[in-house]
């Protein structure tokens, strides 16, 4: 797994995250074997377990935004000029949150 896989994987936890009602840690969990053996048929990412130092990144960027939730969402919603924040699309809002 590579560094974009990494951040691919980050924003996978946070989106899955919206849906579960988990937040930090709780998303991290999922980095499990049991987890990506269930996934690997379904998408390329999960074929492999992310390495020690991978882990450690994709916790520094989940658990960077989930403590900064509020703070992103309020800049996403200043600068998008024309759109109330309900009406952005979760994958987009997900996107520019990691970004």
């Amino acid at each position: 797994m590579n560094r974009r896989e990494a951040r691919e994987l980050v924003l996978h936890l946070i989106f899955a995250g919206e849906y579960t009602g988990n937040r930090g840690a709780e998303l991290l969990e999922d980095i499990n074997e049991e987890n990506f053996l269930s996934l690997e048929a379904e998408y390329e990412l999960y074929k492999k377990l992310p390495s020690e130092s991978q882990k450690e990144y994709i916790r520094r960027a989940v658990i960077g935004v989930m403590e900064h939730l509020y703070e992103l969402d309020d800049y996403i919603e200043k600068y998008a000029k024309g759109w109330k924040f309900s009406r952005i699309p979760m994958l987009a809002v997900v996107i520019m949150r990691v970004a």
